[in-house]
């Protein structure tokens, strides 16, 4: 019987698993939308709940918490977001 198993395996490695959970988690953020088979779907939504939760918090330490389960490709396109760091203003000149 399949009591108390806590996840899906998908077939798949627990790197390869972080991995896409954080690559779909970042497509998703970004996009919106995305198409993913129903299983996958499933174990995302509880991925994204938690980092929405994160983002609810709002502090510094909860968003480098949530960049950090983001993919590392996309943590390092977004700005700082640190209050002693001001974006560069273009029309600043």
């Amino acid at each position: 019987m399949r009591h108390a198993r806590g996840y899906r395996r998908l077939n798949r490695t627990h790197e390869h698993r972080k991995a896409m959970f954080a690559n779909m988690a970042g497509s998703l953020i970004e996009h919106e939308q995305i198409k993913t088979t129903l299983p996958k779907a499933k174990e995302l939504k509880s991925i994204i709940e938690k980092l929405v939760t994160l983002g609810k918090r709002g502090d510094e330490h909860a968003r480098r918490q949530a960049m950090s389960r983001l993919n590392p490709l996309l943590s390092r396109s977004r700005p700082s977001f640190s209050k002693s760091s001001k974006p560069a203003n273009v029309l600043d000149k």
